[in-house]
């Protein structure tokens, strides 16, 4: 806004120097003084100089330049020039001042002193001397952003200092532009950027945007005198970021903490990790995949119910059940469900596991270890002695949420499913802990220690499948190492129809090795062979009557 009345110094001062200068500061809304005015433009017609332009003039002994364009009802200061010194002020003739730091950074000399001749000779040759009141009374003391009590001389001497050093703050034109596409282009952005995020990583995209934000625009301050503005562009980080969080809390985490309260019971936390991040894999139907399914049972559980009161035998399940699924956890397996004793878990799905064959093998190994930590104990408290028998299988499944609308369960389904139950109960007939069909051989041969146990023709299969026994992990930490090799001889004579020659080598297996169970299975299996030859040609096949 121009002035529209000037008033001039008092004739004493009037009559004795020919120059003036406006000494009139203009501050911010806040009461702080960042910006001084140059020149103070008079109804439009004129232009007067500001004190340090006046006083920067005669000490250079060259006029103020000014370059005014725009109209005549709204003209602006396009280039103010003092001899050599270029001064970038705004188009209203302000420029910002680039404080030195708070009061006293320049140096003063009483007044009394000057009038009493009291300082030292050529004190004041080649210098601008400003004289003005420091006292509190006057009331010339300015808020400025390095003090808040600044004698008002103080500021003109900034200034000065700004146009002799050529050192000043600028926001030049072009950056009100800029300020009003950065905002805009930071709220577009900064939104679609952080609302796949989650919370914690937003916090912390936040807090690194804020810091360097606020670093490049210090930088750009103090190295190139460039003011960048600060305050909105932070105040729209912060909105947007507040935004984004609100609407996650009130949709998105609400979503993810309910699906991990659900989930969590039965699966590992890096499946309920996957789940969380992928909703759609809660949506009711499945996809096929291959996995590796593990069925565990309890043997004679019923026998053993019956000898123990309900205390006991909740006490037993969940000092069996928690054990046996730490190990399925360890291994990422998913745990499909408890079916009284009896365990499911499976390998490859949620999650790609390429070694979900030797991740189910390995599972049952564990379990094998920890019930073998456990019995002790429980034989101390005069607990039935336990086994349980295992069966392992890799196959094709329909992987998904199975079940209705109203409620679904994430599970497997199909034949592999089924086979990796038969060969779990079969175990029994064996008289074997760990039974593995041979596709879960395959896949994972190299790792795993077995023998061959049969070729059986499982209940509800037409075709038959050779199963094995598994003992260890190789290299081979089990003393039936041994017996393994010489069962794979004796049965290999078996499938022959050898049988008399099988026999002896399972007898002399069960005399030298009695704890290797299947050998006694094939011992009476090879004797009554013996004395009924099967009729036609034998296939080596045994046909599971039961499951």
């Amino acid at each position: 806004q121009p002035y529209i009345d000037v008033e001039p110094n008092i004739e004493l001062y009037s009559k004795s120097t020919p120059h003036f200068g406006s000494f009139t500061i203009a501050q911010d809304s806040d009461g702080t003084i960042r910006n001084y005015p140059l020149v103070v433009n008079f109804n439009n017609q004129s232009f007067y100089p500001s004190l340090a332009l006046k006083s920067i003039e005669l000490y250079q002994d060259a006029p103020a330049m000014l370059s005014i364009g725009g109209t005549p009802n709204f003209p602006e200061i396009e280039e103010i020039r003092v001899g050599d010194l270029q001064i970038p002020a705004s188009e209203n003739g302000m420029v910002l001042i680039n404080y030195r730091g708070g009061q006293g950074r320049f140096k003063t000399v009483s007044f009394s002193d000057v009038v009493l001749n009291e300082f030292p000779e050529g004190l004041f040759k080649d210098k601008i001397a400003l004289i003005g009141p420091t006292a509190i009374g006057i009331m010339d003391l300015r808020v400025t952003p390095f003090d808040e009590r600044m004698p008002g001389v103080e500021v003109h001497a900034n200034v000065m200092d700004n146009i002799l050093e050529q050192d000043f703050y600028q926001k030049p034109n072009w950056m009100t532009a800029f300020d009003v596409i950065a905002i805009l282009a930071l709220g577009i952005l900064l939104g679609a950027f952080l609302a796949p995020l989650s919370s914690i990583t937003i916090g912390i995209v936040v807090t690194g945007f804020i810091f360097i934000y606020l670093f490049g625009g210090q930088w750009l301050l103090v190295e190139q005198g460039v003011w960048l503005t600060t305050v909105y562009p932070l105040l729209e980080i912060m909105a947007v970021s507040g935004g984004v969080l609100v609407y996650k809390y009130y949709t998105e985490e609400r979503e993810k903490k309910a699906i991990r309260g659900a989930f969590q019971f039965y699966l590992s936390p890096q499946v309920v990790d996957e789940v969380v991040d992928n909703p759609d894999k809660l949506r009711l139907g499945g996809e096929r995949r291959e996995i590796t399914v593990m069925f565990s049972d309890i043997r004679s559980f019923t026998t053993i119910s019956e000898s123990l009161d309900a205390e006991e035998l909740s006490t037993l399940l969940n000092e069996y059940l928690t054990p046996m699924t730490d190990v399925i956890y360890e291994l990422r397996g998913t745990l499909d469900k408890y079916m009284g004793d009896a365990i499911m878990a499976f390998f490859g799905a949620p999650l790609e596991q390429p070694d979900h064959a030797l991740r189910g093998c390995n599972a049952a190994l564990g379990m094998m270890r920890e019930l073998r930590r456990l019995q002790p104990e429980w034989d101390a408290r005069g607990y039935p002695k336990i086994e349980h028998g295992m069966g392992v299988n890799t196959g094709i499944a329909s992987v998904g949420n199975m079940g209705s609308e109203q409620r679904f369960d994430y599970t497997i389904m199909g034949d592999t499913v089924n086979l990796g139950a038969r060969a779990e109960s079969i175990n029994k007939q064996y008289r074997t802990n760990i039974i593995i069909t041979e596709f879960t051989y395959a896949a994972c041969k190299e790792d795993i220690f077995c023998h061959s146990l049969d070729l059986v023709q499982v209940k509800g299969k037409s075709e038959p499948v050779k199963l094995y026994n598994l003992l260890a992990n190789k290299p081979a930490d089990t003393p039936l190492a041994a017996a393994a090799g010489m069962f794979d001889e004796a049965f290999a004579l078996y499938q022959k129809g050898d049988f008399r020659v099988a026999f002896e080598g399972f007898q002399a297996i069960t005399r030298e090795y009695p704890d290797l169970g299947p050998a006694h299975v094939f011992v009476e299996r090879s004797r009554d062979l013996i004395a009924n030859p099967p009729e036609g040609e034998w296939d080596g096949v045994f046909v599971a009557t039961s499951k």
